[in-house]
């Protein structure tokens, strides 16, 4: 079976990763326009500030998401405490401000590296407690595409052509690697969606199937990106490989054609401008020849390969652009959910109520919903000491809950059961009672 034991935190580094690469158009911004010149040094001390800004914003919101899932403030008052704790960007962009006041810092910081660094502690305090798959969203991809244009825009306007050329280029390679990037993690999710509704879980992918999705990928996009960025160096080579193809073939040519000539040398003329004037135009009606000839060839091999050339670019861009559906079931998702919560340490556990009760909040769909508000029921009753096993029916569920939690359960068990078995739809006002009961058992 395939080893995915460390999968994860690599994903989730690699997400992060995709986060702050997607900030890269301001820092070239900055260095371009704020100071003129591109230098490391300038670019470590910049994405050292965004790390400070998305530190305070994971901690923030960590601390947010703690509180609502104790339950110590009300229902009413947790929108104030997540609106809070949104606002406490304003503490880091203030020390940034008198930093760059005091340090006689170019002024051109605050238009280009402050708004990353917001960008930063926003992008944190969304995504605290999130797999990899929703902390790098489409949205950072759409953030490095708007303002790198824009970027690219401001450089070209400030008539300097090499500072402008330079951050262009930047750009260009960091867009690349993004593109690269978001092929692989778009891979993943799409390998966890699939395993996420069957019963054996990830425990079902083939040997080495992460693997091997990650370095088709990466030799696909890598090839694909290389020759987007190196054109000009790799036409030249091609160029002059050719060149020596045909030099080498006009040699053996004209070797052929020496030999073949009887007539003694006194007998040639004299005039040797008349005798080179046929060489020449005898060389070159020979290159055109083999230009055309390989031109033809090249038109011919592409479109005999034009189907597979079409499926490959197609299975590199697929994944940037294709929409994530939500699974139409989630087969035996709640006793599976309820086996691996009583294997989790106590704070993956909470990890796992957080993201199901984000889950829930987010659902559309009523019956998914439903079942989504069961499992976090079934969650909950987990931190009981009458919490549920696999073997246990709903009512069983009921009882215990009943017992847990002194409230009434039987419409919620139900209710349940014509969802899951009964393949029905909850109505608004069974929907409003379940999440009251969420409420009351938080």
């Amino acid at each position: 079976m395939d080893k995915t034991t460390g999968s994860p935190k690599i994903l989730t580094a690699a997400a992060v990763f995709g986060q702050f690469l997607a900030l890269l158009p301001f820092a070239a911004a900055f260095c371009g326009l704020g100071i003129k010149r591109y230098d490391p040094l300038v670019y470590c001390a910049v994405y050292a500030v965004w790390t400070v800004f998305y530190a305070a914003g994971y901690f923030c919101g960590r601390l947010a998401h703690e509180l609502e899932l104790s339950g110590k403030p009300s229902r009413k008052a947790q929108p104030a405490v997540m609106f809070i704790s949104r606002l406490a960007v304003l503490a880091p962009s203030a020390v940034f401000i008198a930093v760059i006041m005091i340090a006689k810092i170019s002024s051109m910081a605050l238009f280009y590296v402050l708004p990353g660094g917001i960008i930063a502690f926003f992008g944190a305090h969304g995504s605290e407690g999130k797999g990899y798959t929703d902390k790098f969203s489409r949205g950072w991809f759409a953030l490095y595409f708007i303002s790198g244009l824009i970027a690219a825009l401001l450089l070209w306007s400030s008539h300097e052509e090499k500072l402008a050329a330079d951050g262009i280029s930047r750009i260009c390679i960091g867009f690349a690697v993004m593109i690269l990037l978001s092929a692989l993690l778009a891979n993943q999710t799409n390998i966890d969606l699939c395993t996420r509704q069957r019963a054996g879980g990830k425990s079902v992918l083939p040997e080495g199937l992460r693997r091997y999705n990650a370095v088709l990928i990466t030799v696909i996009c890598s090839v694909t990106i290389g020759l987007f960025l190196f054109a000009k160096p790799l036409a030249e080579l091609i160029k002059q490989l050719v060149a020596l193809i045909i030099r080498g073939v006009l040699f053996v040519t004209e070797t052929l054609s020496s030999c073949v000539m009887t007539e003694p040398e006194d007998m040639l003329p004299d005039n040797s401008a008349n005798v080179s004037e046929p060489q020449s135009g005898f060389t070159s009606a020979i290159a055109d020849i083999m230009f055309v000839l390989l031109v033809i060839g090249m038109l011919i091999v592409l479109f005999k390969l034009r189907k597979h050339i079409w499926s490959l670019i197609k299975s590199v861009f697929e994944p940037l652009f294709r929409a994530k559906k939500p699974p139409s079931d989630i087969p035996f998702y709640d006793e599976i959910l309820v086996s691996d919560a009583r294997r989790l340490a106590p704070r993956a556990r909470r990890r796992a109520e957080r993201e199901l009760a984000r889950q829930y909040r987010r659902e559309n769909d009523p019956a998914l919903k439903y079942r989504y508000g069961y499992a976090l029921f079934l969650v909950r009753l987990g931190k009981t000491d009458k919490p549920p096993f696999p073997a246990d029916t709903t009512s069983v569920h009921r009882e215990k809950g009943e017992r847990a939690f002194e409230l009434d359960l039987g419409e919620l068990s139900g209710v349940y059961n014509k969802v899951r078995y009964g393949d029905t739809a909850p109505t608004a006002e069974e929907l409003i009672r379940q999440e009251k009961i969420l409420t009351e058992i938080k």
